[in-house]
This record gives C-alpha cells, structure tokens and sequence, in this order.
C-alpha cells in the first residue's frame, strides 16, 4: 500500500487551528487506499488539538492506514486497540550529551532577550512558553507558543516586512554552541533545532520513501519541509508544496486519488 505524508499547519490545517470537515472527509476516504502519515515539527499534544476530530468514530477514517510523527518523525505513534500509542521515541539529549544540550538552552535564552531590543525599534508580542523542548527537538517562539491569532498576525507582518528570522538564521545562531543541530524555520513563528540530520527526513525510515508522496506548504530553502520534499520528488511517487489545506485537497482530487486508483 502506497502512503501519503503530510505537513500539518499550512497543508491540512490552518496555522495553529482545528482541521476543517472537509479536509476530514478527504482523508477519511484517502485511508481506503493509502496509508497516511502526519509529519509534523510539532509535538502531540498539538497534533491532538488540531488533528483530534479525525479520529471521532463519525470521521470514518481507518486508523489502521494512519501513522502520526510527531517532531520530524523522531517520534512515531500507531494505532492499538483504541488509542494511539507511542512506538519510537528519540532523545535529542543523549544524541547530543547533556552539556552541549544545555549550551543551546543557554544561547536561545541569551537570542530571546538579543531579539527583542534588535527589531528595528520595534515592539512585538510576548506571552508564554518561548522555548518548547519536545525531547527529541527543541522549538524557540520569540513571541511564545501562548500567542492568540492577533498577536501572531503581528509577528507574521513584521517578519515578511523585516524578514526576522531569515536574519536571525545568519546572526543569533551563529555561536559554536549550534554546532552539531540544524535549526529550521518552524510555522510561522518560530525556528525548530534538531540534531543535524533529524529533520523530516527521519520520518522516512518507518516508511519506504519509493512508494509516498508527500505535500507540505514549506519546501523553500530554510522551511523545515525542504529536506523531505526534495527526498521523495528524488525518489518517491511525488512531492507538492502547497500554499493552504485547500490546495493539500485539490492535489489529492485531481493527481494523487486518480493516480492511487488506477
């Protein structure tokens, strides 16, 4: 059975928001005749509360055919009996050592406060949860992941005006303590550091890449979906970048479904 991976926010959600009904019923009648993968920077308790409607009983979705991989895949849960369970599990810690892990903590504590006095003059929100260790990756948000959808449209406007983080990307990580971790732009707002080659690409090993697509809305150059994007259009059925979860649906409608049925 082929499978089909996908970014969350941007391609079958909203940034940071429920997944629609419609895009509930693509998938449900995608689990027919493809394995599903949900690839995501975030963590699980994000992906339950953006993804949590599939797996009402009325969704129709066939929980068999889903994997859920959370933060680049390094974390992966598969359905068992009723719930989904947790069957891999990495540490960005032991990866690293406790001391070159801590080291980073440090230089995104000193970056938060560097940032918010180098805008330009300019003042943007900041609300709670700035730095999010997830175990196998650590997620750094300038304005914290407790930001309401104002407050994040502030930060986006400011960021496509000043390009922030692309800048940032060149100035506040450039510091030894970096080194050995790869950092990517997550969503948008925040920047996700894994350990250099712990980006989606790691999802593919729970998967044969030769036989998925995949479809993601951040596949430029400094977007955490580049890497697998640029993997399986090398060696897979197919990859798409997408600009909304309504793009994510008409690529299933007109090329995958029609391609996957014939």
């Amino acid at each position: 059975m082929k499978t089909v991976l996908f970014d969350m926010d941007g391609t079958l959600t909203e940034e940071r928001s429920r997944i629609d009904i419609n895009m509930i019923y693509e998938l449900a009648e995608l689990s027919k005749i493809a394995k599903i993968g949900i690839v995501t920077g975030s963590d699980m308790k994000y992906i339950r509360e953006q993804c949590g409607p599939l797996w009402d009983t009325i969704s129709g979705l066939n929980t068999d055919n889903v994997l859920i991989l959370p933060c680049n895949g390094t974390k992966m849960y598969e359905y068992s009996g009723s719930k989904y369970e947790k069957t891999h599990d990495a540490s960005m810690e032991e990866e690293l050592g406790t001391e070159s892990y801590g080291r980073i903590i440090h230089k995104l504590l000193e970056n938060q406060i560097r940032l918010r006095y180098a805008l330009f003059g300019k003042r943007f929100p900041l609300t709670g949860n700035f730095i999010d260790c997830r175990g196998s990756m650590i997620n750094w948000c300038p304005i914290g992941r407790n930001a309401t959808k104002e407050q994040r449209k502030i930060w986006q406007d400011l960021d496509r005006q000043y390009g922030i983080r692309e800048q940032a990307l060149v100035n506040n990580f450039n510091d030894p303590a970096f080194d050995g971790v790869e950092i990517k732009l997550g969503g948008s707002t925040s920047f996700d550091i894994f350990p250099t080659g712990w980006d989606k690409t790691y999802a593919l090993r729970h998967v044969n890449p030769e036989e998925c697509y995949f479809l993601g809305d951040r596949c430029f150059e400094s977007g955490n979906d580049r890497q697998i994007y640029e993997k399986i259009k090398q060696v897979g059925l197919g990859a798409y970048s997408v600009s909304s979860p309504s793009e994510t649906i008409k690529i299933l409608e007109e090329k995958i479904i029609p391609s996957l049925e014939a």
